[in-house]
């Protein structure tokens, strides 16, 4: 998966904090989120945390896309 906007990379880093399979990787992620997330836009911040909500809870329900 090739990331091509900060929204992209947010949107992946929240994912990836929610999923990750341990605290120190989850942490992790969601230290990365942090930074990509300065200086962006709130709206476009809250709708990077919608759209990874909208993700996990599709691949819960559907299973894992690739």
């Amino acid at each position: 998966m090739e990331i091509k906007t900060r929204t992209e990379a947010l949107t992946l880093a929240l994912k990836l904090a929610v999923q990750a399979p341990s605290q120190a990787q989850s942490d992790e992620a969601l230290a990365h989120a942090r930074d990509i997330a300065v200086g962006m836009d709130d709206r476009d911040v809250a709708l990077c945390k919608k759209t990874a909500a909208v993700a996990i809870h599709y691949e819960r329900q559907f299973g894992a896309t690739a």
